[in-house]
C-alpha cells in the first residue's frame, strides 16, 4: 500500500507541474505575441508617415492588441511606448 502511495505522488507531482507550467507558458507567448505585434505595428505606422507620407493605418489593431496585452498582465515596457505613440499619433491628426 505503501508502495503505491508513494508510486502515485511520484507520478501525480511531474505530472501537474507539467500540466501548470504549460498553462504559464501558452499565457507568456501570448503575452509576448501582443507585444510584439503592437511593436511591429507601431514602427509600420512611423515608418509610413515618415518615409512614405501616408495617414497611419494600425491605430485600432494597435488598441486592440494593447487590450489583449493588458489582460495578460502585461507589463509597463508597452504602456511607455503607448503613451508615446499616442501623443505622436495626435500629433500629426
Amino acid at each position: 500500500m505503501e508502495n503505491i502511495i508513494t508510486s502515485l505522488i511520484a507520478a501525480g507531482i511531474p505530472a501537474v507541474v507539467t500540466i501548470i507550467t504549460h498553462f504559464d507558458s501558452r499565457r507568456l507567448s501570448k503575452l509576448h505575441s501582443a507585444k510584439q505585434s503592437i511593436l511591429q505595428m507601431i514602427l509600420e505606422d512611423e515608418f509610413n508617415v515618415e518615409t512614405l507620407h501616408k495617414l497611419p493605418c494600425n491605430y485600432k489593431n494597435i488598441h486592440y492588441e494593447y487590450d489583449e496585452y493588458k489582460k495578460q498582465d502585461g507589463n509597463s515596457d508597452i504602456d511607455i511606448k503607448m503613451k508615446e505613440y499616442e501623443s505622436w499619433y495626435k500629433s500629426i491628426k
